[in-house]
């Protein structure tokens, strides 16, 4: 009986993805949603520069324009959901600027 091969040889060319820029990434999970996150902030920072919004405050926004009706309390409570941890600021964070608005 042949021995077992071990997973860890194997051809390893094709783990690796060269962009059109040059830059190498790993064809693995990790790497890839790291740089596609790195992507999609880049493209949400590029649209809300031109209306001098950061992405939370857009978020926000996008919350409010789905409900209308939703208070700061609300807006928190799904602001922390998309969160890892609780949001403990006192201020309410970016909420509190709509408020004086």
């Amino acid at each position: 009986m042949p021995p077992a091969r071990n997973p860890l040889d194997r051809d390893r060319s094709r783990d690796l993805v060269v962009l059109k820029s040059g830059i190498p990434i790993k064809r693995i999970a990790t790497p890839l949603a790291r740089r596609f996150s790195q992507i999609c902030t880049a493209v949400l920072a590029d649209m809300t520069a031109e209306v001098d919004l950061n992405p939370l405050q857009y978020a926000a926004l996008s919350y409010l324009f789905d409900e209308p009706d939703l208070d700061q309390i609300g807006l928190s409570a799904r602001h922390r959901s998309n969160q890892r941890g609780p949001d403990h600021r006192p201020d309410g964070g970016q909420s509190s600027r709509r408020q004086a608005d």
